[in-house]
């Protein structure tokens, strides 16, 4: 084996087994003894990444005699061609077959292994300049990277079994050779290699959906130059079978684009996130931000692992349920009389009882760990009739003035979350908006269709109370727990009586304020000496003063403006709210906030950010 440093100069020859590397010693041309010409890595255990066969097949003249001699030529005329021989006195048209047709472009071609991993043939230029007539469009290897890199710049690429550092060594994000993309923290010490015994979330578990789907086999991820970053199927940007998922992060025009693991640089509730910016530098200008909402009490763990859950800062939504109000099921038992006649059809009452408009899915998956769920029996058999009552799960609705979904629907996504999510605690405070709307009965019944459903992941109060910590939660494999209205069936199932562990600081005024309701908080914020949680709704319910003003709007008017609706509303509390979470109580000892059309607002950023502060 002959190893020749590039360029191949017209007239001279590669025979089987030669190498043209190229000045770097990076990349070579291979003759292989199979009349094949290869492109390997050098310093990959001479990894193929290009070869006539596979890319370059249109250039085939003929075929190459099965168990012969072969080599390349770079002929005097500018074109390239594979001989079967060994000799230049075998170079004659009859024994060629594969050609880079280039004959005629010029003399004194030479071909050259650039240390870009490209394969060119480039003729005298002007002044000692040479000009490229054809080439293997191979640059691309040269964008690979190792284990090790802190960011991901345009064009860059890594495969399957290689990971990314964040900047400042916190985290390593992996591209699995099964496709997932996983984030792990480090190990303490240099090189800072992925703590490969702690997974803090991937893109499979909590970043759906995919763009397609992973085949098996061969995967890398790609810094595009549209702002895009990409996994791909295949084994490199020239070999692609289809992409199964991407940040989503395309830009109007092409240019520098970075994609790296976020250390907290831009804030530290982010930390453990990806971050994409503009230009070349990944704690420059942000661009977006991809982060597990999903999975964000594993992701703070060293923060959160020993804190009290009354201390915590925790992200609800208030009347989590009304998504799915039904116009069609008429009027709920909790609804006003008043109204139902002065609004027959109902589209006026849910303007003011929609309090959400994600489902229970949407919500957990974005972050929300706290979940306000007004309930009623609703459907039972009379008596006297032989047919069996249905499950508690279908006889038990979500209502706010209309009827909203079967609380059987509501658990379902939960138990599949926290199943997929074992380190994610969910808070389900059930209470109703009227007495009456359920009996001794419907509690016992609901309290053992609760157990059925969530079984041993439902943590059960004890003398801490909500001193208790997650780590604690999670080393007993609980993961719900259930605040209760009712006392009896609270204590006898060891559910958590409200009137024990939560004080609720729930503001309401005929005519409301965003001033008044932010005193009434900070008042309630300032009084707080007990270990309990602490629910301070970001939200201003329906009075009669709003509904008339957004009504008659030449006639009445409210401190609200004249809304139409309780979006309307939020429209004004929600990023209010998040405001005051950042300014004036960032000294103030708040632990649930849960508005409504949470959405609007900041709310899920501001109370993580809590987390990574205190």
């Amino acid at each position: 084996m002959a190893r020749i440093n590039s360029p191949l100069i017209s007239g001279q020859i590669l025979v089987a087994e030669d190498l043209l590397v190229s000045s770097n010693g990076q990349y070579a041309a291979y003759m292989q003894s199979d009349g094949n010409l290869v492109l390997i890595e050098l310093q990959n255990n001479n990894h193929p990444y290009w070869s006539v066969g596979a890319d370059e097949s249109g250039g085939y003249v003929a075929k190459p005699v099965p168990g012969g001699k072969y080599f390349v030529a770079m002929q005097g005329d500018g074109n390239l061609v594979l001989y079967n021989g060994t000799t230049v006195a075998d170079a004659v048209a009859k024994n060629a077959y594969w050609s880079s047709h280039t004959s005629g472009k010029g003399s004194s071609g030479w071909l050259e292994v650039q240390n870009d991993g490209n394969l060119s043939i480039t003729l005298p230029g002007p002044g000692n300049s040479r000009t490229p007539i054809w080439n293997s469009h191979t640059s691309w290897v040269s964008m690979r990277v190792d284990n090790g890199v802190t960011a991901l710049t345009t064009n860059q690429w890594f495969r399957n079994g290689t990971y990314l550092l964040s900047p400042f060594h916190k985290f390593a994000v992996l591209l699995q050779n099964d496709g997932n993309l996983v984030v792990f923290p480090t190990l303490p010490e240099s090189p800072y290699t992925p703590d490969f015994s702690t997974p803090l979330w991937s893109v499979w578990r909590d970043k759906l959906p995919f763009v397609g789907q992973p085949h098996g086999g061969n995967y890398f991820g790609l810094m595009q130059n549209d702002g895009n970053f990409v996994l791909y199927n295949g084994t490199d940007p020239a070999h692609i079978t289809g992409p199964y998922w991407a940040t989503d992060t395309v830009q109007s025009a092409h240019g520098n684009f970075v994609f790296a693991v976020d250390d907290g640089f831009f804030s530290p509730e982010y930390a453990g996130g990806f971050v994409l910016c503009r230009g070349l530098d990944p704690t420059g200008d942000l661009m977006q931000r991809i982060y597990p909402y999903t999975a964000w009490m594993e992701v703070m763990g060293p923060r959160i692992a020993n804190k009290p859950l009354y201390q915590m800062a925790i992200p609800g939504t208030h009347d989590s349920g009304t998504y799915g109000l039904d116009l069609t099921m008429g009027f709920a038992p909790d609804s006003d009389s008043t109204g139902d006649i002065l609004d027959p059809l109902g589209a006026t009452t849910l303007l003011w009882a929609k309090a959400q408009d994600h489902d229970i899915a949407t919500q957990l998956n974005t972050g929300i760990r706290f979940f306000d769920l007004r309930i009623a029996e609703t459907l039972t058999v009379p008596p006297g009739t032989n047919m069996p009552n249905p499950p508690w799960g279908n006889r038990i609705r979500i209502v706010h003035s209309l009827y909203g979904p079967l609380l059987a629907d509501i658990l379902a996504p939960i138990v599949k979350f926290v199943d997929a999510h074992p380190k994610e605690l969910v808070i389900l405070y059930f209470s109703t908006n009227k007495q009456g709307l359920m009996n001794n009965e419907s509690w016992a019944g609901l309290a053992e269709y609760l157990k059925t459903v969530f079984t041993t992941k439902l943590a059960p109060q004890t003398a801490q109370g909500a001193t208790v910590t997650p780590k604690e939660l999670w080393d007993q494999h609980q993961q719900i727990i259930l605040i209760w209205e009712d006392a009896n069936t609270a204590s006898a199932n060891g559910f958590w009586f409200d009137g024990h562990c939560l004080d609720k600081a729930w503001y309401h005024e005929e005519n409301p304020s965003l001033a008044n309701m932010k005193a009434f908080a900070e008042n309630a914020l300032k009084a707080r000496t007990d270990t309990n949680f602490l629910l301070i709704p970001g939200a201003i319910g329906a009075t009669q003063t709003l509904i008339l003003a957004g009504k008659f709007p030449n006639i009445d008017n409210s401190n609200m403006g004249h809304p139409k609706s309780l979006e309307d509303i939020a429209k004004q509390v929600t990023p209010a709210v998040s405001d005051w979470l950042r300014t004036d109580w960032v000294g103030l000892p708040w632990n649930i906030i849960s508005c409504d059309f949470y959405e609007l607002g900041n709310e899920v950023d501001d109370v993580l950010w809590r987390n990574t502060v205190t």
